[in-house]
């Protein structure tokens, strides 16, 4: 006779309370080692947090255990190399903020009841967005970085600059799936536009005289618009341009504004 032991089922809420002290613990470790060897136990053991925390916790059968464990890795990941390749402390302290309060918060805000309405889950999943545009803007800044901080070179950068393009065109596809777009050939497509726009949006700004910060965020920008025109031009209402020309005219005359501004041209 086997001894089966009781499942453990966490309230959300109390699974954010955790993940909150835990990710706070991890980032007060963290920013006081001086050593790679010091760094990659804290990352596997933050790994396995996630993966145990996600298995204990309840979620209701229309949000995918799967789906938040990979949304926590990419985000912590690109979390993590930002504060360890950011000088400014105030940008570091920014960042684990931030990092600290959406983690959290996609625990927290996971619906508790397994009867509830898939649209009550819509503030889980604007979480995980978040989570999703902080990873894109997390992997052009490691980017950025490596190559301003000259830590990669020549074909590296080349090599670093697809992988990272393939990287977020993958999570944009994986966003335009939850948005229904099922289509093998459509994402297929949308994430081949994609990838050449960052592509070329990525040597562009490697050859301006811009800080890694500021190519990090207008690239950022650039992914998002990109991949909001691309998700409403498959879906079945098509892009409303009467509405999309108000919105980008109002983003082009703000992208000037910065440009000239507020970026620092060296």
């Amino acid at each position: 006779m086997k001894l089966r032991l009781p499942a453990i089922s966490l309230h959300p809420r109390l699974s954010g309370v955790l993940e909150l002290v835990v990710s706070a613990l991890f980032f007060a470790v963290f920013v006081r080692q001086n050593s790679l060897w010091a760094v990659l136990p804290l990352g596997v053991i933050r790994l396995a947090w996630w993966g145990a925390l996600v298995r204990v916790t309840f979620y209701p059968p229309f949000i995918r255990r799967f789906g938040h464990f990979i949304s926590l890795i990419v985000f912590g990941l690109a979390s993590t190399l930002v504060v360890a390749l950011t000088h400014e402390s105030w940008v570091r302290l920014l960042v684990i903020v931030v990092s600290v309060l959406l983690t959290t918060s996609s625990f927290f805000l996971i619906p508790p009841l397994p009867d509830v309405v898939p649209a009550v889950g819509k503030r889980e999943r604007r979480t995980r967005w978040l989570m999703t545009l902080g990873s894109i803007g997390g992997l052009w800044c490691t980017t950025f970085a490596l190559s301003s901080f000259q830590i990669v070179t020549g074909r590296l950068t080349v090599l670093l600059v697809i992988a990272v393009t393939v990287l977020t065109s993958a999570l944009g596809a994986w966003w335009w799936y939850m948005y229904e777009l099922r289509s093998r050939f459509e994402l297929l497509l949308s994430g081949g536009v994609l990838s050449l726009v960052m592509l070329e949006v990525a040597a562009t700004l490697m050859l301006l005289p811009f800080g890694y910060l500021t190519n990090t965020f207008l690239c950022t920008w650039i992914w998002y618009d990109v991949w909001m025109i691309l998700r409403f031009y498959f879906s079945k209402e098509g892009i409303r341009w009467e509405a999309q020309r108000v919105a980008l005219g109002a983003q082009a005359i703000l992208f000037i504004i910065i440009l000239v501004f507020v970026v620092r041209w060296h």
